[in-house]
């Protein structure tokens, strides 16, 4: 870290101070939380700009096969450069030993939302606008089809797509998140998936049932191809 911060004070305008600070991404407020990681918005202290920060939860860092996972979900992730997939800065190790990753902040709204309104307009009998309609529902889904012929070509299969990981930035910019459960096409057996229990969904609704579950049967129930 400290030649990393020479190198930034180094190239930094006259004048321009770059914390000294251990850590190179400080987090401001929870974005959200699940069951074995945690996402924030963070500052990088080094480029000046906010990201989203994803940790493995304490309680599930002492657990390798969740470490393999979130080291192969980081790992993934930043290898698909694509338009379409959320892009990948920088891996984070934090002063107490804590692994993470920061990614592209997007600000906007997942499709599971956007859906949500043009239904509740649609039901309330309100004409749908321009980023309601149709034909931009269909270009949203066309670039997360890009995103995953992309995936395929590489080998990978992101296994948990569903509306809640499509998030569509203020600017039209669409990507496919949350590649956690993403596997390699042709993976020997289940070496990704071998180890884990199931975590048991007490909460009976629907937004719980939309959630991933991770044992035996990897994924989101009503999002599974058959």
């Amino acid at each position: 870290h400290d030649e990393e911060v020479e190198q930034v004070q180094r190239a930094a305008p006259a004048g321009a101070e770059v914390p000294a600070s251990a850590d190179r991404f400080q987090p401001i407020s929870r974005l959200g939380e699940g069951a074995m990681g945690a996402i924030d918005i963070a500052r990088d202290v080094y480029l000046r700009r906010k990201v989203a920060l994803k940790t493995v939860l304490p309680e599930m860092a002492r657990h390798p096969q969740i470490m393999g996972r979130f080291l192969s979900e980081m790992q993934i992730t930043a290898q698909l450069e694509h338009p379409n997939i959320v892009p990948v800065y920088a891996l984070d190790v934090r002063a107490g030993g804590a692994l993470g990753y920061a990614m592209k902040l997007v600000q906007g709204r997942d499709l599971a939302t956007l859906l949500d309104e043009a239904r509740e307009k649609v039901d309330r009998g309100e004409p749908l606008d321009d980023e309601h309609t149709l034909d931009k529902r269909l270009e949203i889904f066309l670039k997360v089809c890009d995103a995953l012929e992309y995936a395929h070509e590489k080998g990978i299969v992101h296994r948990d797509l569903k509306p809640a990981n499509i998030m569509i930035g203020r600017h039209n910019e669409v990507y496919l998140m949350d590649w956690g459960i993403a596997r390699p096409i042709g993976a020997g057996g289940q070496a990704l998936d071998a180890g884990f229990e199931l975590i048991e969904q007490n909460d009976p609704s629907a937004k719980a049932v939309g959630r991933t579950h991770v044992g035996e049967t990897i994924g989101t129930p009503q999002y599974m191809s058959p």
